[in-house]
């Protein structure tokens, strides 16, 4: 054997001798000779060990010397251990190596020292897991990929990854983000599209200087706000012009970075200035005593309080102003409008004097409240658009007639409005009842209601098919019926919209009483209620089912004895 070790004898009464020194050989022969030395007991065992280098085993109950896969070379490494444990640890198939001890070092008397931790694929896990009473807290390393992470535990079987540095560019995120001062749990991005966010920024000590958001573009150092491009002028030559501007007067700009001096002037007779420079105060301008506007045009004289005009022209000159003032007026000619002086300001007209004859030309509108509702006239027509036009009556006489221009006693169309709404369609007094409204909301009418083609109906009639059916449009917000008498499975089809466009809200309901009814639909798509799931439904005997159009081309069903 080539290892300085050292072996225990025993002999034939169990009686354990002193260590003694192991010569290292390289051969049996010599160990021979070694065993010959301590005991012939262990003599007679010896020829069992024939593995040269190998670290031999002896057995206390038979006294044999047994062969191992343990080697120790002549360099003194040892190798095929299979575990090996220390300071009392036992090693296992999983921890090869266990070792009980309060600290381990790892020493390298020249140059350097790694340790290395390898893992056969990408897939695997190569890493440094700290436990507490042998359950995982924190793992560092390669975990189930390339990337280094670093991760943490509350029960060693829930891990969050804190820091992960990607293992293809060495950027480092946070997948789970960072707490800030105030608890609230932030998300620091170091990716290439991502940045730092943070309400505020502490350069220094946490009462040195904080930096903070005031708006997008906007930064305040200690609460005063920075001049940037959102809240400042860069530098520029205008700026640089304005700088070097130094001259009495209004500031003026006769070219592009160029600034002058200006002074206001009057014109005798029209117009006074005073301190037009504006150095010694603000400019003042009045007007003389006596003004010449010869050669002159006001286009807006304003408010005139008393005028004695006499002769010439005046445009949209207000007269009277804020109250009726005196003024007669043989005949008035307006060119373009005449207004109120304000909105809703003035009427036309007063309940004591009104106006004997409007005319108004061909095409004319009335226009309330700025467009709110108008009455338009067209050839032959007044049309009322933009509202509810009432009619009321202080008595409970007829409320609307409409007539032709020969029928001056028998209506065409009238509507009744005594203690019911009554709508009439007659040729001579007393014709055909359409509909009552009674005062209590009971609607009467001896025809079908319909809305978008589809007719209202106070139940739900039936439609019973004992073949195959494709539903109408009249078929909404009826029932089709499956009747006992017909002992065959049928399928309904509901229209697709492509062909009956019923409006949506439209409900058909499906009543079958005996075997099974398909419920399919063309085209469209029809979802069951809950399930959400789409195509033909199967309804079993005694089972009910209605189909409610959601949609354009979408229905939603449900019922009982649906599947």
């Amino acid at each position: 054997m080539a290892a300085h070790t050292q072996l225990r004898k025993v002999d034939a009464f169990g009686t354990r001798f002193t260590p003694t020194p192991f010569i290292p050989q390289t051969n049996v022969q010599k160990a021979i000779e070694f065993a010959a030395a301590i005991g012939s007991s262990v003599l007679d065992k010896f020829p069992a060990v024939s593995t040269d280098n190998a670290i031999v085993r002896f057995d206390g109950i038979t006294g044999d010397l047994q062969n191992s896969g343990v080697l120790i070379s002549d360099t003194d490494f040892i190798s095929g251990a299979v575990g090996v444990g220390i300071g009392g640890a036992s090693a296992d198939a999983t921890n090869r190596l266990s070792v009980n001890t309060p600290a381990v070092l790892f020493n390298r008397e020249t140059d350097d020292i790694q340790v290395k931790l390898n893992k056969a694929a990408a897939g695997d896990t190569a890493s440094f897991l700290f436990q507490t009473g042998f359950s995982g807290r924190a793992e560092i390393g390669l975990v189930g990929d390339n990337d280094f992470q670093f991760k943490v535990s509350p029960d060693g079987s829930s891990f969050f990854s804190g820091i992960l540095i990607d293992k293809d560019n060495g950027l480092v995120d946070f997948p789970i983000g960072f707490i800030d001062a105030l608890g609230v749990r932030t998300k620091l991005g170091v990716g290439t599209g991502d940045s730092p966010q943070f309400a505020a920024l502490n350069i220094g000590a946490a009462t040195d200087t904080t930096l903070t958001r005031v708006s997008a573009g906007v930064l305040a150092v200690e609460g005063v706000t920075l001049l940037t491009t959102a809240t400042g002028q860069p530098l520029d030559a205008t700026l640089t012009a304005l700088a070097a501007y130094n001259t009495n007067g209004l500031l003026t700009q006769t070219a592009a970075d160029t600034f002058a001096g200006r002074t206001l002037t009057g014109t005798a007779s029209e117009i006074t200035v005073t301190n037009g420079s504006g150095v010694a105060g603000n400019p003042t301008l009045s007007f003389p005593a006596s003004m010449t506007f010869a050669g002159k045009t006001i286009a807006d004289l304003g408010t005139v309080t008393t005028a004695d005009i006499n002769g010439g022209t005046i445009d949209g000159a207000v007269i009277g102003g804020a109250s009726a003032a005196a003024g007669t007026f043989t005949t008035l000619t307006v060119n373009t409008n005449a207004n109120p002086d304000a909105n809703d300001g003035a009427a036309l007209g007063t309940g004591a004097l009104g106006w004997s004859d409007l005319f108004l030309a061909s095409g004319a509108v009335i226009n309330f409240n700025n467009g709110n509702m108008t009455i338009t006239h067209g050839a032959g027509t007044l049309d009322v658009v933009g509202g509810l036009l009432n009619v009321i009556r202080a008595d409970d006489g007829d409320l609307f007639h409409i007539r032709h221009s020969g029928l001056v006693a028998d209506y065409v169309f009238r509507i009744s409005g005594d203690s019911d709404l009554d709508i009439y369609s007659e040729v001579n007094a007393g014709g055909t009842r359409l509909l009552t409204l009674t005062q209590t909301g009971t609607l009467d009418t001896a025809s079908t209601i319909s809305v978008a083609g589809v007719p209202l109906f106070s139940n739900i009639p039936q439609n019973s098919q004992s073949a195959a059916y494709t539903t109408v449009l009249a078929d909404a917000q009826k029932h089709i019926l499956h009747p006992t008498a017909d002992n065959n499975a049928r399928t309904f089809t509901i229209a697709a919209n492509a062909s009956v466009a019923y409006p949506i809200g439209s409900a058909i309901t499906f009543v079958n009483q005996i075997n099974t009814v398909t419920i399919a639909i063309n085209s469209d798509t029809l979802t069951l209620a809950g399930a959400g799931t789409t195509g033909s439904r199967t309804l079993a005997a005694n089972g009910i089912a209605t189909a409610l159009k959601v949609g354009t081309t979408n229905w939603v069903i449900s019922g009982t004895g649906l599947t």
